[in-house]
């Protein structure tokens, strides 16, 4: 994975049914020392044509590492709810920096 990367993950489940997809993750795969990295999670209810009228939500992440940190900001925006209401943040093992989502020490951010 290249290092400045986020992979969102959802757990397995044979049919895709929104109601159902209930965990989000993300994983960040940080910069080593210092760097600025950013992405994009986009999610709809996967049938209709909503996102076009903002039924959708863009999930907009910016990654500021440092010797010390690793900061996740998160802004979102748009109408649509998915069934997952906090997206979990992970990082990979043996990561020793500290990880803030919005500031605040911690590995999740609520929708």
């Amino acid at each position: 994975m290249r290092a400045g990367a986020g992979l969102p993950l959802s757990e397995r489940i044979t049919h895709v049914s929104a109601e159902k997809d209930n965990t989000r993750e993300l994983k960040l795969f940080p910069v080593k020392g210092v760097g600025t990295t950013s992405g994009m999670l986009f999610e709809d209810d996967g049938e209709s044509w909503g996102y076009q009228n903002g039924n959708a939500l863009w999930v907009e992440w910016e990654m500021v590492c440092d010797g010390a940190t690793i900061n996740l900001k998160v802004n979102a925006r748009g109408d649509y709810r998915p069934a997952w209401k906090a997206l979990k943040v992970s990082l990979p093992v043996g990561e020793k920096r500290t990880l803030l989502v919005n500031g605040v020490e911690g590995g999740e951010w609520v929708v």
